[in-house]
């Protein structure tokens, strides 16, 4: 912005002439550079990266390019005096583009030539990507029987995976030789394949970012037919009367040809009447006399090959089923039994098992039971009752032979045999077993509560006879006035009292409130040594009332007593209409004042008030 001026100036004319230019310059940008961006990115998190640029003039352009791809996320902010730029891009990375090249670029736009660039590799982490590569590169990949088959595990993570492994079915397959599994390193291979290998395959990898696993891969191994074997072998008719005859095989594919045989000890002759349905044929017998009763032979075959083992099927006369065999009762209880058999011959037909279940003195059938196998469970039952069971079997031509057995459900723990009473509960040994267990609790409870409050009044009572009868054959006593002509032992109140009173040898003086009968001073007077020259057959009782100066005025003196004079602590108070009678049996000549733990003593001299 420096200004240059040119001047001009004639000796012939006055005054001159002057032009000044300011010269403006464009600065290109001096540096460029990527202040802040996380070293690892997450795929499908946000992150934000810094770029600044520094020198330019005018200020200069930033932008942001992931490759060749430039990236629109961007805030710029500029300096005021325009030297520096700053941009942020906010960029939420794909697992896509781990590895590429994210890219600053500043450039003066005055000053197109020339560019300023600084760039970083990403490193995007994500969680496994999987796939499976069969051989012959098939989704679902078919083979026939005996053939070996290969699966590559194509695998992208990042970071690397850290677990690895194969499923088939849902079970995790390991390297086994002898049943022709072999995994090496990320390939699956399976030699000489039978239609127990046929399912799903799958491939799962774990990192630090998560699990992934592949899609199923479902792997179809085709085979010859052979025969089912949950199927019926022994079919029943009569002569003369139609059979049908169902032959069922596995195969793969299940586009299957049927051809059936009829074979006896009287020769083999081809069946004609029979119908196909993919992998199931149904074959029309009917034996023309006794002697036409045999075995029906039924092959399959699809476009791998003939079935190696034909299907064998019995035809037989058809008769009733025989009886059901090794029966037994178990699980007896209360109200509920189990009854269990094995099955007879069916003769030649379908059959069902019946059970009839008879109470009453065994003339009634209380209840009946059907089933396709020979187990049965009874329940809500009557306990301690006699009941009878009869099995048997039942088919198209009739019903087997009875199985019969007689059973006694069981009586309830603690009960005597007599008369049935429908009223009743049932306690399970756990219920019982607490009930015993809070009951026993309680009962010593109970006892330890009685000893402890027979204890506790053994003590108060001998801590009584020695307060009170200290002396032996000491007659004296201190009672209280609680209404008019009415007195109560002191040695009841100072139980009821509770340990508050400490009870010492000696006589006592008790404050109570004459009109509610109740103790009006917490503390207690005792007289503790024995009154020289009183005989223990006299004694002196004084009675007096207590004011609402809380002072007790001297007792009237008489024969073998004297009188103390005791005053209450400023800090008992009571109403002005209150009442107190005190009694006083005198035979100390000292008072004992027992706080907690401190008591005081004072002597008491004949004549002379004593406070207290």
């Amino acid at each position: 912005m420096a200004a240059f001026s040119c001047q001009t100036h004639s000796y012939n004319i006055t005054g001159s002439l002057t032009s000044t230019v300011t010269v403006d310059m464009n600065f290109r940008p001096l540096a460029v550079r990527i202040e802040k961006e996380p070293s690892i990115y997450f795929a499908g998190k946000a992150s934000k990266l810094e770029c600044r640029t520094v020198g330019s003039r005018p200020a200069a352009v930033i932008s942001w390019w992931l490759n060749d791809l430039e990236l629109k996320s961007v805030k710029t902010t500029v300096s005021v005096d325009g030297n520096s730029t700053l941009s942020v891009l906010t960029f939420k990375p794909s697992i896509v583009d781990n590895g590429k090249i994210m890219t600053c670029v500043a450039q003066n736009p005055l000053i197109p030539d020339y560019v300023l660039k600084e760039w970083r590799r990403l490193n995007v982490y994500f969680a496994p990507i999987i796939s499976i590569n069969s051989s012959g590169d098939l989704i679902n990949p078919i083979v026939r029987n005996g053939h070996d088959v290969f699966f590559d595990c194509e695998i992208r993570a990042n970071p690397w995976v850290t677990d690895f492994h194969w499923l088939f079915n849902d079970d995790e397959l390991t390297t086994n030789k002898s049943d022709g599994v072999i995994i090496s390193n990320y390939t699956l291979v399976l030699q000489k394949v039978d239609r127990s290998k046929r399912g799903r395959y799958v491939c799962k990898a774990t990192n630090s970012e998560g699990s992934g696993e592949s899609d199923p891969v479902y792997l179809r191994v085709e085979f010859a037919p052979i025969c089912r074997p949950t199927q019926r072998h022994v079919y029943g008719t009569a002569v003369h009367e139609t059979v049908k005859v169902l032959c069922e095989v596995e195969a793969d594919p299940e586009e299957v040809t049927f051809r059936w045989m009829f074979n006896n000890s009287l020769g083999n002759r081809e069946v004609l009447t029979f119908k196909d349905d993919m992998a199931r044929s149904v074959a029309t017998f009917i034996p023309q006399n006794q002697e036409d009763y045999g075995t029906l032979v039924c092959w399959g075959s699809n476009k791998v090959g003939m079935m190696k083992e034909p299907c064998f099927y019995n035809i037989t006369p058809a008769g009733p089923p025989t009886k059901p065999v090794n029966c037994s009762v178990k699980n007896l209880t209360l109200d509920s039994v189990e009854v269990g058999c094995l099955k007879g011959y069916n003769g030649g037909l379908s059959q069902h098992f019946v059970l009839e279940l008879y109470a009453d003195n065994l003339q009634k059938v209380h209840k009946k039971l059907t089933s396709k196998k020979p187990e049965f469970s009874l329940e809500r039952l009557s306990k301690d009752t006699k009941f009878r069971i009869s099995i048997y079997a039942v088919n198209a031509k009739g019903r087997s032979e009875t199985w019969t057995t007689d059973f006694n459900t069981l009586i309830s723990f603690g009960e005597t045999e007599g008369p049935n009473d429908e009223w009743f509960v049932e306690f399970s040994p756990v219920l019982v077993t607490t009930v015993a267990g809070v009951a026993g609790l309680v009962c010593v409870i109970l006892v330890i509560i009685v000893v402890v409050k027979i204890r506790s009044r053994r003590n108060r009572k001998r801590v009584a006879g020695k307060t009170f009868f200290g002396v032996e054959n000491r007659d004296e006593s201190v009672t209280m006035k609680t209404s008019a002509e009415h007195y109560s032992p002191l040695s009841t109140v100072e139980d009821e009292r509770g340990p508050d009173i400490i009870p010492a040898n000696g006589n006592l003086v008790e404050l109570r409130n004459v009109d509610e009968n109740e103790t009006f001073v917490g503390d207690t007077v005792r007289w503790t040594s024995p009154l020289v020259g009183v005989h223990s057959q006299f004694h002196s009782l004084c009675e007096v009332s207590l004011g609402p100066d809380m002072e007790l005025p001297l007792c009237s003196q008489q024969q073998n007593t004297f009188s103390p004079q005791v005053h209450l602590s400023s800090s008992q108070e009571t109403t002005q209409d209150s009442g107190l009678n005190v009694k006083v049996l005198l035979s100390s000549p000292a008072i004992r004042r027992i706080n907690p733990g401190i008591p005081e003593e004072k002597h008491i001299l004949e004549g002379k008030n004593t406070e207290v």
